[in-house]
């Protein structure tokens, strides 16, 4: 079963057929008086009881799964948004560095490196000769 399947199942499974096979158990169980008037009224009320222990559990399950699936929705969006990515720094041979509009710095035949530091709020860029770089190694 395929991911984006298994979660329409467990959807319907969560929200519908559970919840509602209790509410059916429930809803039963509070009509059994109704059904035989000559019951005992302890056993009215403990019919009634039940029934409604069942319609909670079906409220509570209905939620605990709405809140899953939301929990899941998010995740899946957020793992979406961080698979954007750049291309790699490695194919990188020119570097620019542009202010107010306007070059400041251009450079050919570049590797370049990027470190970020300060938690993140520094971004250093270290050049180097791409053609000596390469005669190096």
């Amino acid at each position: 079963m395929a991911k984006g399947d298994k979660k329409a199942f467990n959807f319907l499974v969560g929200t519908v057929a559970f919840p509602l096979f209790l509410a059916i158990i429930g809803n039963s169980a509070a009509q059994l008086p109704s059904y035989f008037p000559a019951m005992n009224v302890w056993a009215k009320v403990i019919s009634c009881a039940v029934g409604g222990a069942f319609m909670v559990a079906a409220f509570i399950i209905e939620c605990i799964v709405l809140y899953k699936l939301a929990k899941s929705l998010l995740k899946d969006y957020e793992e979406k948004q961080t698979d954007i990515q750049a291309p790699p720094i490695e194919t990188v041979t020119r570097f620019e560095t542009i202010m107010d509009g306007e070059r400041l710095v251009v450079k050919y035949g570049i590797k370049a490196e990027l470190s970020f530091q300060d938690d993140n709020r520094t971004l250093k860029v270290f050049l180097t000769d791409r053609e000596n770089k390469e005669a190096h190694a």
